[in-house]
């Protein structure tokens, strides 16, 4: 049974927060997706974080020179996202990967693994990951899915400590 995910106390603060996670399916490298980083943001909304788009998907589209120079390291993200007015950076990849097909059916495995930095002195508060799984008729739709599944799982608890580091900290 799942566990229903911690509820973040209205009366906390939260940090402004930037998604940067790099994404790929293995059999198609090409494919460049925001699932992960779409299923954390809509998270983060639903808990009231401000959320500064990073533009990751569409530079990595437009110019992929300038966003491999801007999101291929930690520290270059982080020196971005304080750029732009974040406190936290949420720094993380995903994968997915076909696994075993039942009659019609793909199935795939999705990791999806996540830090968040305090982009004022590159703190790394925490570190976590999750894995999920997914069946589509697409492989790439549910290797998709599967990496929707693993940042859910991986929510729950995740935005919770967020927060409660961001409040507790010195």
């Amino acid at each position: 049974a799942k566990k229903a995910a911690k509820v973040i106390p209205d009366g906390w603060k939260r940090p402004t927060v930037m998604v940067i996670i790099c994404e790929r399916h293995i059999r198609q490298p090409e494919v460049i997706d925001p699932a992960g980083e779409t299923e954390i943001t809509k998270r983060l909304l639903a808990d009231n974080f401000k959320v500064i788009d990073s533009e990751y998907v569409h530079m990595m589209k437009a110019d992929q020179a300038l966003a491999k120079k801007l999101f291929s390291s930690l520290k270059t993200s982080a020196h971005y996202a304080a750029e732009k007015k974040a406190d936290i950076l949420l720094y993380g990849e995903a994968i997915s990967e076909g696994a075993a097909s039942l009659g019609g059916f793909q199935g795939c495995r999705g990791r999806i693994e996540i830090k968040a930095v305090n982009v004022k002195n590159d703190e790394i508060l925490l570190a976590d990951s999750a894995e999920g799984g997914a069946t589509d008729l697409a492989e790439t739709v549910a290797g998709k899915k599967a990496i929707q599944q693993a940042a859910n799982r991986l929510a729950d608890t995740f935005l919770y400590s967020l927060a409660e580091k961001w409040n507790t900290k010195k």
